[in-house]
């Protein structure tokens, strides 16, 4: 049997991109039986806010189905990543047993991707590198 990972995003851009990302990292570490469920979009001024995430855990557990861990997934924006990432994950871990990792993007989640185009030339409709002498 699979395991189940489930993502709490803040997005809707991050609702379609992060399962292809795990999956890809999933694949590259030679783990093949990771499912990943579809991600819970919570709002990130909500998520940050006492009891939300908590909730946002709770629904994501129960709606998703056999979820062996949970990946939260949001911007820093303007605060501290180390300082936020480590309150969200104690409130994360009171909340729950199961395995909880936060991964906060300084600033903008979609740079991540920007910066990795090249690694992503040639996969999902992305059009492969161009030659120089390509016209």
């Amino acid at each position: 049997m699979s395991l189940v990972v489930a993502a709490i995003v803040e997005g809707h851009a991050e609702v379609q991109s992060v399962p292809v990302l795990l999956r890809r990292i999933f694949a590259r570490l030679g783990s093949s039986s990771v499912q990943i469920a579809r991600p819970f979009r919570v709002k990130r001024n909500r998520v940050v806010k006492e009891g939300e995430l908590e909730r946002a855990i709770r629904q994501t557990i129960r709606d998703r189905g056999r979820v062996a861990g949970i990946m939260v997934l949001i911007d820093s924006d303007d605060d501290c990543p180390a300082e936020l990432g480590l309150q969200l994950l104690e409130r994360a871990k009171k909340t729950t047993q199961m395995p909880v990792s936060v991964v906060l993007a300084n600033r903008e989640i979609e740079s991540w991707f920007l910066g990795s185009k090249e690694s992503l030339r040639g996969i999902n409709g992305m059009l492969p590198r161009r030659r120089a002498f390509d016209s």
